[in-house]
């Protein structure tokens, strides 16, 4: 009897433990439980109403190749449109002939050669000839294909002979041209021109000749030789060292900015573009249209 007891007892006891664990169970919040690395567990919290998504898989970064658009592949410019254009004509009056200027329109680092390139209207067309590109004065001066760089331009004088029987590429010295040829339209004087401070210590009367002086001028023998004496001397020296092609040359040869964008070119072509209205037609040597301007 007293063991049937003891048996009872234990019962009640086990019965007492689990209605105790169940209760606590109850009490605290619900949740997941995730293992740390150092073996505790940690609960992570789910508010009412929340559904707790899936992790996802983290996607790779795109690499810099695939979100970088494809580079355009551009024709050369031999064969690219507009590359050089037609950017006013001057009609023909009196004598003048018919004045055409192209210019480029080239992408940093681009060159064109426009050897065999032709203008062509609506009777007639010309082909752009050759030119020196280093004109020396004076020199052989060899005639070679036009090529233009970015901000290159030519005008192109139809209906004239060049005054020098050359086309050319103008540099800062080539206005001593002026006095060896009839330019219709003079070329530019950009010689150099002494500082005062160069000439401070000549005598007033050269000093007086020297500010006389233009650009691309060459002085006058009759009036440097007019002075005499040693201050007459120190003159023509200085004079004569200065204002002259060489010195001119090794100028901007030295400060490395001789060559000028513009470019010059002669055609005797009578009576190819009307003189009043024309529609022109730039050409590239494989026929192709790479401008047209009407006037």
């Amino acid at each position: 009897m007293k063991e049937h007891a003891q048996v009872i007892f234990l019962i009640f006891l086990c019965v007492g433990f689990l209605l105790l664990a169940k209760y606590i169970l109850k009490s605290s919040p619900a949740g997941e439980q995730t293992a740390e690395p150092n073996g505790t567990v940690e609960e992570q919290i789910t508010e009412p109403g929340e559904t707790k998504k899936p992790a996802q898989p983290q996607q790779p970064e795109p690499s810099s190749d695939e979100t970088s658009a494809p580079e355009e592949i551009l024709p050369p410019p031999e064969n690219r449109e507009g590359t050089v254009y037609v950017s006013g004509v001057s009609t023909a009056w009196g004598d003048r002939p018919i004045r055409i200027t192209l210019r480029t329109n080239l992408k940093e680092g681009e060159t064109v050669n426009i050897d065999d390139w032709e203008i062509e209207g609506n009777d007639g067309k010309i082909s752009i000839p050759e030119a020196v590109n280093y004109y020396e004065i004076p020199g052989l001066n060899k005639s070679g294909p036009i090529i233009l760089e970015p901000g290159h331009y030519i005008i192109i004088y139809v209906g004239e002979e060049s005054p020098i029987s050359k086309n050319f590429r103008l540099n800062k010295c080539t206005g001593y041209l002026n006095d060896r040829g009839e330019f219709e339209w003079q070329l530019p004087n950009e010689c150099p021109l002494p500082e005062k401070g160069d000439y401070k210590h000549l005598s007033g009367e050269c000093q007086n000749y020297i500010r006389s002086l233009n650009r691309c001028e060459l002085p006058d023998p009759n009036v440097t030789n007019s002075f005499i004496g040693e201050e007459g001397n120190e003159c023509r020296a200085f004079v004569n060292s200065f204002f002259n092609v060489k010195n001119c040359y090794e100028y901007y040869e030295d400060q490395g900015n001789l060559l000028k964008n513009e470019w010059r070119v002669w055609i005797n072509y009578q009576n190819v573009f009307d003189k009043n209205h024309d529609w022109l037609k730039l050409l590239n040597k494989e026929g192709k249209i790479i401008d047209e301007y009407t006037y």
